[in-house]
């Protein structure tokens, strides 16, 4: 994304200042034997949105710091052009809990938006949208979910490998044909903070699966991506979600240069933990984010979206990652891939497509 192209004149002087001070620090290729920033140290910044205006955010994420003490330096520098935040230090995106910490949709067998899917050996994360799947000939269905979720494990994930919906531990731990979904078609290859290649920053977290194994005896394959729609089951709490009445489809995807237009919008994810949850996109284009990934290793992420929660709920929860995130009138946004005290980071949408070479079925 072009931040430049959204500042005005004092805020790309603003950026290129912000710049000089925190990229250097986060410059793999430019630094032998590089190691990330400790959490003293740890800068980052965003494009953000004060009062209708674009504005830059830099984040530090423990008080009383060097880090701190920076971000205010700046911000004291550039008034009116940045403003100062808090990132509640290292994100995670962890392996869902017992059964029963499951939102109540992801016990129906059904290959849509926010339930379960998994590779046999992992737990389950979140489907995240029906796709089609191009062909030099005829095309197919398929669904994306975050690579982190079905292809984390290099040395025993291979392309082809059967995937499940429901994945563990929502069927136990015996899974069966009957649940297989499809194979693992394509996935980004994501590499660990401590790897020797400069290429350790994603903007990307995606896998793709093909839709070659559901038994259609049993369950349907859906024809576009239906989610809950908010405003149909407001105020109206124990519904079932998976019913027709309550749905609405994902019509269209945010394109990068309408994503900062978005920012302060309210958005909406479901997933397959916390169900239809609620929150406030309030970054964009975030420089320098890291997670822990289930298998307990750091990566490094750039040009992720944050969003806020509403109230005291989180906006998502381990398990989550996948689900798609979107606004009020189906726009597809992007999809969760973990989660601080306070915020939860989603890779764009429209990136994930492009990355898997698919387009969101059903779309305008």
């Amino acid at each position: 994304m072009n931040v430049e192209s959204y500042l005005d004149d004092d805020g790309k002087q603003a950026l290129a200042a912000i710049r000089e001070a925190i990229d250097p620090m986060w410059d793999v290729e430019g630094a032998k034997n590089w190691q990330p920033p400790d959490p003293d140290h740890r800068l980052t910044y965003a494009l953000s949105k004060q009062q209708d205006k674009f504005v830059l955010k830099v984040l530090f994420e423990l008080a009383d710091s060097w880090a701190e003490r920076k971000a205010k330096e700046i911000v004291s520098a550039h008034k009116g052009q940045v403003v100062v935040g808090t990132a509640s230090g290292e994100a995670f995106s962890s392996y869902p809990g017992p059964s029963e910490n499951i939102a109540p949709h992801v016990s129906k067998r059904i290959i849509a938006p926010g339930y379960s899917i998994g590779h046999g050996r992992y737990r389950a994360g979140t489907i995240g949208v029906i796709v089609n799947i191009r062909g030099t000939t005829t095309d197919e269905p398929g669904v994306l979910t975050a690579a982190h979720v079905v292809a984390l494990n290099h040395r025993t994930v291979n392309k082809q490998d059967p995937i499940y919906s429901p994945g563990k531990p929502e069927v136990g731990e015996a899974l069966t044909r009957r649940h297989r979904m499809g194979r693992l078609r394509d996935f980004v290859d994501l590499l660990d903070e401590q790897s020797d290649d400069f290429n350790v920053f994603a903007d990307t977290d995606a896998a793709l699966v093909d839709l070659t194994e559901v038994d259609l005896q049993d369950r349907q394959i859906p024809d576009g991506s239906m989610v809950p729609d908010h405003a149909k089951i407001k105020g109206k709490p124990n519904l079932d979600l998976s019913a027709p009445k309550y749905l609405m489809p994902l019509s269209r995807v945010a394109v990068e240069e309408s994503i900062p237009d978005l920012l302060g919008t309210k958005v909406y994810k479901f997933g397959r933990t916390s169900g239809l949850t609620s929150g406030y996109l309030r970054d964009v284009a975030i420089r320098a984010k890291r997670l822990r990934l289930p298998n307990q290793r750091y990566y490094l992420y750039e040009g992720l979206l944050a969003i806020e929660r509403e109230g005291d709920n989180l906006f998502s929860a381990p398990g989550d990652s996948g689900a798609p995130l979107y606004t009020a009138d189906g726009t597809l946004l992007g999809f969760v891939i973990g989660a601080d005290r306070d915020n939860s980071f989603a890779c764009a949408a429209w990136r994930s497509l492009k990355a898997m070479q698919v387009d969101l079925l059903g779309a305008e």
